[in-house]
């Protein structure tokens, strides 16, 4: 079983939306796929209560589980899925809860905005991941068309270590609505650049995980 945890000490950075859109895209690749909401908005778990209501679409399934950080570190062992992804609240860690997390980690995704405030905030994760010795890279998520500030956002985090997805996520109103639905970009017809972004980052680790099984 492969464990995905994808964390962010800054809020807003699309944690969650990514975490949703991974989990649907993956699952529609036939992968047994897991998720587990460790935020106290539990955003990730209502996505999942739509998505449940939905069951005679024969949509992909996926399983869903509520917990704390700290009983996810408890209880993430006892998983039985291809894959697990792991959506996280903001923290600083001053418990050390999300160092134990991470420490479960196969993959440490770790999504950011291209403003400073973000890719200063990245370095919290990061030092775990790199403690922890585990494998970490980063997504630019919800990019304005202002290339410059992607492009030192870029060399910003490839200076820190770690890989950077090559596709960056814009602003799309696509997420919000397919998110309101139950459903993942990649399962409603007419998100076109939506679905396409998703494919390429799910591609991308897809490589870094060495599979998802």
């Amino acid at each position: 079983m492969k464990v995905l945890v994808i964390a962010s000490a800054k809020g807003g950075s699309g944690k969650t939306t990514l975490a949703r859109n991974l989990c649907a895209a993956v699952a529609e690749s036939g992968v047994d796929v897991g998720a587990v909401d460790t935020d106290d908005q539990i955003t990730l778990s209502k996505w999942w209560a739509k998505r449940d209501e939905r069951k005679g679409e024969n949509l992909p399934r996926i399983a869903l589980y509520q917990a704390s950080i700290h009983e996810a570190v408890d209880g993430i062992d006892e998983l039985n899925h291809d894959i697990v992804v792991v959506d996280t609240p903001p923290v600083v860690d001053r418990d050390g809860s999300l160092s134990k997390l991470i420490d479960k980690a196969d993959y440490v995704l770790i999504p950011v905005r291209p403003t400073d405030d973000d890719w200063v905030s990245v370095q919290v994760v990061h030092e775990l991941a790199v403690r922890a010795g585990k494998p970490f890279g980063y997504v630019i998520n919800q990019a304005t068309a202002r290339a410059s500030l992607v492009e030192t956002c870029k060399r910003v985090l490839l200076d820190r270590g770690g890989a950077v997805c090559p596709f960056v996520i814009g602003v799309r109103q696509d997420y919000p609505i397919a998110g309101m639905t139950g459903l993942g970009v990649t399962e409603v017809k007419g998100m076109k650049q939506a679905s396409e972004d998703i494919t390429v980052v799910t591609s991308f680790l897809r490589l870094q995980m060495d599979g998802f099984r």
